[in-house]
């Protein structure tokens, strides 16, 4: 997830703080950037500091705000589910929880 506005060579518009992305590609050494692609097929190089990891947003260590608390979206969750690992019966004493969902915005946010 992006710690600040990401934005690649060939984009005009930066995608915000706390976009989600897959790494694709890991550096030989920690001089060098991962490689990472976002949902909409976007790829840009991050370096280590710019990014953090899911699984520690979602325990909340990194400090940067929930997207549902940015605009109090709690109470438009109309559905919310566990995936993966979880979901399947196959997590272990190590594995996160993934969750999903979808959200209808109140009128004028």
């Amino acid at each position: 997830m992006a710690r600040s506005e990401v934005r690649a060579d060939t984009e005009r518009a930066p995608r915000p703080v706390g976009s989600v992305a897959e790494i694709i590609g890991v550096p030989v050494d920690a001089l060098h950037s991962h490689r990472v692609r976002f949902s909409d097929g976007g790829e840009v190089s991050l370096r280590r500091k710019e990014f953090s990891l899911l699984s520690a947003y979602k325990t909340d260590e990194t400090g940067l705000p929930s997207p549902l608390d940015d605009r109090a979206l709690g109470p438009y969750v109309i559905y919310r589910c566990v995936v993966g690992s979880r979901a399947y019966g196959l997590d272990s004493e190590t594995s996160d929880t993934d969750r999903r969902g979808i959200y209808l915005t109140p009128a004028g946010a």
